[in-house]
């Protein structure tokens, strides 16, 4: 490497470690530039994103729970607003985008929602409960027969 590159690297570590790789990669050049062989962190984007989400995602639900509004409603706006912003950048900002968390909250936001469901609707919906759990087990079992030798 040359010491532009490890400069570029000691940026990306630094970035790593402070979740906000996202935020640095998005400043850069796009995730499948030329470049991108010279970024081994690369991968890292996302884990930034996730980080900002449970930093954000505690601070919905407080304003949710202090104001007194409906859980569900409150989880349904914050995905949808994201989903929104996301449809709309891919017109405009691909990059940003991209590495954005405002547009990628929702999908973050929609595991969320399906845990709502099972935590205080499984008993109206026992089927979806066990579907989910069910599913859950079957692809434990097909990672650990993909992971043993």
């Amino acid at each position: 490497m040359l010491a532009d590159e490890y400069e570029q690297l000691g940026k990306h570590v630094a970035g790593g470690a402070g979740f906000v790789s996202n935020l640095i990669l998005w400043k850069e050049a796009g995730y499948f530039n030329n470049g991108s062989e010279t970024k081994p962190l690369l991968h890292l984007w996302s884990l930034g994103i996730e980080e900002q989400f449970y930093i954000i995602y505690p601070l919905i639900l407080w304003l949710t729970w202090r104001k007194k509004i409906n859980l569900l409603f409150s989880l349904l706006v914050v995905a949808l607003i994201s989903f929104l912003l996301n449809i709309k950048g891919i017109k405009s900002d691909i990059i940003g985008t991209f590495y954005s968390p405002l547009t990628r909250f929702w999908e973050l936001m929609l595991g969320r929602i399906l845990a709502w469901g099972i935590l205080y609707k499984s008993k109206w919906y026992p089927s979806f409960a066990q579907l989910v759990n069910i599913a859950l087990l079957q692809n434990i079992r097909l990672e650990s027969l993909v992971l043993e030798p």
